[in-house]
């Protein structure tokens, strides 16, 4: 057991002395921001746990956040961390996704494999098509392909986008919209998925049904603060910044 409390002392230490040299790396080009770095760095972290946190940084335009978040950002993987600046209420839900369907106890999973195996089964049938002399029986095998057409674009009428959140990382660098931020909050521990129904107009006016999951770190960078204390269920770190560089410093 004592060996046990050494190893996992130890798995500590190395995982703490790993964010010190990060940070270190972001500080010989983000000077004297020794306390925004950690903030920004612990916050984008914290989106690889089960509890995101949330951080509002607030300071005069001009002051040097955008620099830090960037700098910050450019550690982690470029598909996990999203910059977005003037997005509007509905952005969000029009990301890229995979198509899901929900099975028989209520979970989404994707289409793709269905879709694949109805391909598999055409192709068999269409190439006994080819083969066969059989007048009945080609009727018949274009009947059955007709069908498995049928369904295929039954699958693909009824899916819906699923736009994965989990390990993100959301850097507003304004004020976001106040319609995007009723938007995410429903993205709490208790709700790990949210539909959202929009209206298509491409091609024809229709009804459709996005799904958004997980729980995403996410960082206002504003010069006003709006009065939000919670945003995704999960509190928010409110920083009032102001840089120590009025001239920025980098070798």
């Amino acid at each position: 057991m004592a060996s046990t409390g050494v190893q996992s002392e130890n798995s500590q230490s190395t995982d703490d002395r790993g964010i010190q040299f990060c940070s270190n790396v972001i500080l010989k080009e983000a000077r004297n921001e020794t306390r925004l770095v950690n903030q920004i760095l612990y916050t984008m972290l914290s989106a690889y746990t089960n509890e995101p946190i949330n951080l509002a940084i607030n300071s005069p335009s001009g002051e040097g956040k955008s620099y830090v978040l960037h700098k910050v950002g450019g550690l982690f993987p470029s598909e996990d961390v999203m910059f977005v600046a003037g997005m509007t209420d509905k952005a969000l839900f029009h990301r890229p996704g995979r198509l899901v369907i929900k099975n028989e106890v209520g979970e989404y999973e994707s289409i793709e494999e269905k879709i694949a195996k109805i391909d598999s089964e055409m192709e068999d049938k269409e190439s006994e098509i080819a083969v066969t002399k059989d007048t009945n029986f080609k009727q018949a095998r274009q009947n059955q392909v007709k069908e498995l057409q049928k369904q295929k674009n039954e699958l693909r009428k009824n899916a819906r986008k699923l736009i994965e959140l989990s390990h993100k990382i959301i850097i507003f660098q304004d004020t976001p919209n106040p319609g995007l931020l009723i938007a995410l909050m429903p993205l709490s521990h208790d709700k790990y998925e949210v539909e959202y129904e929009f209206v298509d107009t491409y091609n024809e006016i229709k009804t459709k049904t996005n799904v958004l999951r997980g729980w995403p770190a996410v960082i206002f960078a504003s010069n006003r603060l709006q009065p939000l204390q919670t945003i995704s269920g999960n509190p928010t770190s409110i920083y009032y910044y102001e840089s120590k560089n009025e001239c920025r410093k980098v070798f």
